[in-house]
């Protein structure tokens, strides 16, 4: 049986118990289904292909550009029309065998395999999920990520310092897009977002502010300033950026 109300799709926390330990990072799924029958402890698989978008790629046509010449005189159109109104006519059959040659052109669809292009997850346990089109978590995996910790500061568009975790070895998991819920010493910081499109092999997690380091951004009016250089104008602009921090650990 296949039905068309039933759908799942990925989301993540990433827990981080300090700056000491790795990040764990728990794969789940948010499923629903509304088949019209209730799922009464079953078992549940889940895969990152969808054969409903089609799976053949997409052809390039070409473009077809006929050469125009407007007439500038009533006599040249006129004389244009009664030649072509004595031109022979194509038959049917050399009709057909232009349609037939402008077919052959066109590339023959790839038929892709999915097995190779996607991921199934085979739930271990079972699950209950009524048929109500709510969203039931389901937990798929389990990853302990090496990750190294550092405080980004940008005090031109924000005063605050943001922890970070960058995390490497990421791209072996076979992920899909999807928010996350991040924690950091057992309290939610906040929402992020997993994007395995990323061309970077090290993914950067953000772990929320440390309102405990302050940042400070001035700009030095006595240094900045503009001078002209005859028909040149040079404008030289100077920042003064302090960084306090109040905590005891470094």
């Amino acid at each position: 049986m296949i039905s068309n109300n039933v759908s799942w799709y990925p989301f993540y926390d990433i827990k981080v118990k300090d700056v000491n330990s790795p990040a764990e990072l728990v794969y789940k799924a948010k499923v629903s289904q509304s088949t019209g029958e209730d799922w009464n402890q079953v078992k549940i698989g889940l895969s990152t292909g969808n054969p409903s978008i089609g799976s053949e790629r997409p052809q390039m046509s070409p473009w077809f550009l006929n050469f125009y010449q407007p007439y500038q005189q009533l006599q040249g159109i006129r004389r244009d029309k009664k030649q072509l109104e004595q031109a022979p006519m194509m038959s049917s059959g050399e009709a057909a065998s232009d349609a037939n040659s402008l077919k052959e052109m066109t590339t023959i669809p790839v038929m892709m395999n999915e097995n190779q292009l996607s991921t199934s997850f085979d739930i271990q346990g079972a699950y209950s999920i009524p048929s109500d089109g709510q969203e039931y978590q389901v937990e798929v995996q389990k990853f302990t990520l090496k990750s190294t910790y550092n405080y980004v500061g940008l005090p031109k568009l924000d005063s605050d310092a943001f922890l970070t975790a960058s995390v490497t070895g990421w791209e072996e998991l076979s992920l899909s897009p999807g928010g996350a819920n991040v924690y950091f010493d057992g309290a939610f910081v906040g929402e992020s977002f997993i994007n395995p499109a990323e061309t970077s092999d090290t993914l950067e997690i953000s772990l929320g502010r440390d309102k405990r380091i302050v940042m400070k951004r001035e700009k030095l009016k006595d240094v900045s300033g503009n001078k002209f250089f005859g028909g040149n104008k040079e404008r030289t602009l100077a920042f003064d950026i302090s960084v306090k921090m109040e905590r005891k650990k470094p």
